[in-house]
């Protein structure tokens, strides 16, 4: 509103942090501004609209100062001014409680918040100012004070009335609008109506596109689009706007590679576990694209990634590409660390597991013993990798049936991790795994039992009871159940373990159909 009369003393300083408020100089408008509203205050009285102009610039200096507590009281100070102006039925006023109701959301008084913004939305709607940008923007606060509450239902009155008068209103392409088509996604999602959720997301993101948003404004978006397809187990439409998400990634400026690369092994991850090996070995070859750039092919990062592919493609049975993969990196490890570092014998570990899933047994067997011989030397005895290097020529020689120089080799490294670590962590229960294996390889069943029953202690307290060694170990002690004849035991701990794996392994995984096999086994008997 115009100024009634004219003060220098106030109008000047009034001028000064009018200024400083379009400068975002906040904290130094505020000063000038209390000085402007106590002169105003002196020459006009508490009931003039000078004094409300004021004190409403003043209350913006605060807001946006996140001075909460302060910016309460002024815009209350405005509001009663307007209501002693009788212009309690304007747009000006029920903006007005629009900011009292956001700063009482910032100083932490959600409740006074929803009393003041529905208060503004009945003012609105009593002068009928439905249509326009201070409604919706009052509607998607009141949602979301009220998804904040966990209070769906008033939750989603509000954001449909955001939704539907801001698509109108402001239009697919405004920020706003944008803004509100994903929070009204999120509401759905969280309402489990997944469907409506992806249009949503979609709308958002294809507004984001024609206002020609910077990507990395909605590229999250395509993110929550697949997380939303691999809730409805729409595997297809999950794999693709995954891959969407990353490709969106490589269009932002100055991305940050390492988040970049640690984004790609959340989503290798699902894809295994979705049994989406192809997907998952497409975004290995990505990593090493990305890791290239960072470090160079000649690098320790590069060479494990090259196992990665190798075992992703071992899985897949693509034998000759893993080994060819592999052995590229046992030649890395060996450039860089002359042969002689505890990265290059983590390759020959992992050159040596191949080998001995493809029955290459002197050749695996002569990998594993040079990786011992190496981890000793460069990591110590006291190290996890040292007992793992144990266990693997372990396993080899569990195959091979020589039980006795197995037997020796898992004891050792059962030794270790005892005094190392402890008995009560995971790095000991994998030696009562290994140790379970030989007893059951010997058939000595009962001998094996405690020792698996000790390890699932030990792998849910670490990782809890939803995780994969659990549900690893719950299998385990199921098989051991089932080829001792225990069919009743073996039957109710496969129903046990069945939902474990589904959660952790996923439905397409080797270890969820071998359980479904073996419980129609139990059954048809």
């Amino acid at each position: 509103m115009p100024f009634l009369s004219y003060s220098q003393g106030w109008q000047a300083l009034y001028s000064e942090g009018q200024n400083l408020v379009e400068a975002k100089k906040y904290h130094e408008a505020a000063r000038s501004l209390q000085k402007a509203f106590y002169e105003v205050g002196k020459e006009y009285g508490e009931n003039h609209p000078n004094y409300r102009n004021t004190a409403s610039l003043l209350a913006k200096a605060y807001y946006e100062a996140r001075n909460f507590k302060n910016s309460t009281q002024f815009y209350k100070e405005v509001c009663r001014v307007m209501e002693l102006e009788k212009l309690e039925e304007t747009p000006e006023y029920a903006e007005s409680l629009t900011m009292l109701g956001k700063s009482y959301e910032g100083y932490r008084q959600p409740k006074e918040a929803v009393r003041f913004y529905t208060k503004s939305l009945e003012v609105r709607q009593k002068i009928k100012a439905q249509k326009s940008e201070g409604y919706v923007t009052t509607a998607r606060s009141l949602g979301v004070l009220y998804v904040r509450a966990k209070k769906a239902e008033q939750a989603n009155t509000y954001y449909a009335e955001a939704y539907g008068l801001g698509k109108e209103v402001l239009g697919v392409k405004s920020p706003l609008f944008i803004n509100i088509a994903e929070e009204y996604g999120d509401l759905h999602v969280y309402g489990h109506k997944y469907e409506k959720a992806i249009e949503l997301y979609l709308e958002s993101i294809s507004g984001a596109k024609s206002a020609k948003i910077a990507p990395s404004v909605y590229l999250n978006i395509y993110k929550k689009v697949a997380d939303t397809y691999l809730k409805n187990d729409a595997i297809e439409n999950t794999v693709k706007y995954y891959d969407t998400f990353i490709d969106e990634i490589f269009k932002v400026e100055k991305i940050d590679k390492k988040l970049l690369l640690e984004e790609i092994d959340k989503i290798i991850a699902i894809y295994k576990k979705e049994g989406q090996l192809e997907a998952a070995q497409k975004l290995t070859r990505k990593k090493m694209e990305i890791q290239q750039e960072l470090t160079g092919k000649k690098s320790s990062e590069y060479a494990l990634l090259l196992i990665e592919l190798g075992q992703d493609e071992a899985s897949m049975q693509q034998y000759d590409k893993a080994e060819a993969h592999i052995k590229a990196s046992v030649e890395i490890e060996k450039e860089i660390g002359e042969g002689k570092s505890a990265n290059y014998a983590n390759s020959l570990d992992a050159l040596g597991r191949l080998y001995v899933k493809t029955k290459k047994l002197a050749p695996a067997e002569k990998l594993f013993k040079e990786a011992i011989a190496l981890r000793k030397e460069h990591l110590g005895v006291e190290n996890a990798d040292y007992s793992e290097s144990l266990d693997s020529l372990a396993y080899f020689y569990i195959r091979q049936e020589k039980f006795v120089e197995a037997d020796t080799l898992i004891k050792e490294a059962k030794i270790i991790r005892e005094k190392t670590f402890g008995k009560n962590t995971k790095e000991y229960g994998y030696s009562l795994g290994s140790l379970a294996d030989l007893y059951i390889a010997q058939k000595k069943y009962k001998e094996a039992e405690p020792l698996l029953v000790e390890q699932g202690k030990l792998f849910s307290s670490y990782f809890g009871p939803v995780s994969e060694p659990n549900a690893l170990n719950m299998k385990k002690v199921a098989d051991l159940y089932f080829i001792s004849d225990k069919k009743n035991e073996a039957l109710k701990k496969y129903r046990q373990v069945l939902t474990l794996l589904e959660n952790t392994l996923g439905k397409d995984s080797f270890e969820y159909k071998d359980v479904l096999a073996k419980i129609a086994e139990i059954k048809g008997n």
